[in-house]
């Protein structure tokens, strides 16, 4: 399918304002691609007339927006409610990999891949370390507050058992969190940003076959609920956090989770994901009809 030149892909609200300029100045068509709340994100939720002037940008590009995306199905509702235009789900699912054959020899390693911004617990999970005297923690990204986890590390004199990997090629990412014993995603629930996510780490640590801790948070949930791959946390402490890990020493509850992220692994793929959207464009393309009427068969 080949679209024309003047349809504009705009990914997240950072790019919604330019996009829907260009799509009056065209005459075209807009897909807006919601990858999270973004006026509800924690850099901004404090900032009143910031927060207001996204908020304003993006009710009037979803109005003259043709298709309206988002990456989880609960985050479509809301989003849907909010600006009254239908959203459609398309999670970020990531392709195929070779599922590990076997976890026995994995050392006590507690693994996080992502951006290192506030609110993602990596302080909290840096002090659960004290508890944990037994694992190291690996972490994989950069972001905002990275030099003030380095410095949180070695005031706790817990240099020497976290690492820092900075920022990694997929591939890379993909080697070395199979290498880990549990993965984490930890999120502070004071944004609706991070209570409405569906983080595609959740889908690598899952390819990767890594128990993860999850937030108690609705994807999460109905996830776990359909795959226990993972433990959910009902707040983000130190304490908490510590506590799984320590529960999925279990050698049975981890094999389950194992064999939870074994079984996920073959449905939760892109191949299975990608269809929604091919059909979603190729009805917006051929047929001149409200986008909010689109849905997939």
């Amino acid at each position: 399918m080949g679209l024309s030149p003047n349809w504009v892909y705009a990914v997240d609200a950072d790019t919604l304002l330019v996009s829907t300029v260009f799509k009056r100045i065209k005459r075209g068509k807009l897909i807006f691609d919601a990858h999270e709340f973004f006026e509800e994100s924690p850099e901004i939720i404090d900032k009143k007339f910031i927060r207001k002037t996204w908020s304003n940008i993006i009710h009037w590009g979803t109005a003259n927006a043709d298709l309206c995306l988002s990456v989880a199905p609960i985050l479509s509702e809301v989003l849907s409610k909010k600006y009254k235009v239908k959203f459609h789900s398309i999670r970020n699912l990531p392709t195929k990999k070779i599922f590990p054959n076997t976890y026995t020899d994995r050392p006590k390693v507690i693994w996080y891949q992502g951006v290192l911004n506030i609110g993602r617990g990596l302080e909290l999970m840096i002090e659960a370390m004290l508890s944990l005297p037994e694992y190291e923690c690996w972490i994989a990204g950069d972001g905002d507050i990275s030099d003030q986890l380095h410095k949180l590390a070695e005031k706790l004199n817990l240099g020497a058992r976290i690492k820092f990997f900075g920022k990694l090629t997929p591939e890379e990412l993909a080697l070395l969190n199979t290498k880990a014993l549990i993965g984490i995603n930890l999120l502070e629930g004071k944004s609706l940003n991070y209570y409405y996510s569906l983080a595609n780490k959740t889908f690598d640590y899952i390819q990767a076959g890594l128990p993860t801790l999850h937030m108690n948070f609705p994807e999460y949930q109905n996830l776990i609920a359909e795959y226990p791959v993972g433990i959910l946390l009902s707040e983000c402490t130190p304490e908490e956090i510590s506590a799984s890990v320590k529960s999925l020493e279990d050698p049975t509850l981890y094999h389950q989770m194992f064999l939870a992220c074994q079984q996920a692994a073959n449905v939760l793929v892109w191949d299975n994901e990608s269809g929604i959207l091919v059909e979603l464009l190729q009805n917006l393309e051929n047929k001149n009809e409200d986008p909010s009427s689109l849905q997939p068969k």
